[in-house]
């Protein structure tokens, strides 16, 4: 338990956390044992050993659009897995895992690397929702031969999982420590159960208890800076109605005179 003093907010929040919040899961994907189980549960496979993880691994694109994974798995024959968690239904959710998928392949991808060298990439993507409305845990999705049923292996794998659906799997069970608060106690998910445990009520517990407190104090501060900017957007905009000189604005608000001359613009 807990030695140090936090605030009684801080504790509720922590202790309403389950697995599929930002803040924990970002906790939770450092733990190796939490992403081998998940992983191992999730794909069938049992005998899978993960070697490295990468939580909020940033893959770069140099000529697009760079992105930042939740956390990123290497096994030990370099195959990478990659988990993400979605909470909200307002994305293109297939190609958002189109696209993170290339992105693992160009950037984990050294240069002169032969086509039959690039390793597997599996991307989980767990929702709280059912994202194909098919009343099913999980979505295998594969691509096949439209004219012979056949399924054609080019080494990218795509499974869709979500916490809304009980089909009655295992991994519907995995599912329901995921989107539970409480601290989970199920022999078939050892390492799962251990890491929330910590976080939960665990030496971890400080660790998630800074966490929350230095969300809040970022989120804190990041609207207090919008509400200083929409407050001197509004003195300027007066300012120029009352037809004040550029100067007196300029001291009044800190802006520059490119700033300036594009709010008398837009006000004309």
């Amino acid at each position: 338990m807990s030695q140090k003093y936090f605030k009684p907010k801080t504790l509720e929040i922590v202790d309403e956390l389950c697995p599929m919040d930002d803040t924990f899961f970002r906790l939770l994907a450092d733990d190796l044992d939490f992403c081998e189980e998940v992983i191992q549960v999730i794909l069938d496979m049992p005998d899978l050993k993960i070697v490295k993880t990468e939580p909020q691994k940033v893959l770069h694109n140099f000529n697009g659009r760079s992105v930042t994974v939740d956390v990123l798995c290497k096994n030990v024959n370099g195959e990478l897995f990659n988990i993400e968690i979605q909470k909200d239904d307002n994305d293109d959710h297939v190609r958002r895992v189109r696209y993170n998928a290339a992105n693992m392949d160009t950037a984990m991808s050294r240069k002169g690397t032969e086509f039959w060298e690039l390793k597997d990439i599996y991307v989980i993507y767990i929702s709280r929702f059912d994202v194909f409305f098919l009343d099913k845990t999980m979505y295998h999705i594969d691509k096949v031969i439209r004219e012979t049923g056949d399924v054609i292996e080019d080494g990218i794998h795509m499974v869709f999982v979500n916490a809304k659906i009980n089909d009655g799997t295992k991994v519907a069970e995995l599912m329901e420590i995921f989107k539970s608060s409480s601290v989970p106690k199920n022999e078939k998910f050892p390492k799962v159960c251990r890491a929330v445990r910590n976080y939960k009520v665990g030496k971890g517990r400080d660790t998630m208890c800074t966490l929350v407190e230095n969300y809040a104090k970022e989120y804190a501060e990041e609207v207090a800076k919008e509400a200083t900017k929409k407050n001197t957007l509004e003195i300027a905009k007066a300012l120029i109605s009352a037809g004040a000189s550029d100067e007196m604005i300029k001291k009044a608000t800190g802006y520059d005179q490119a700033e300036l001359d594009k709010l008398r613009s837009e006000a004309e």
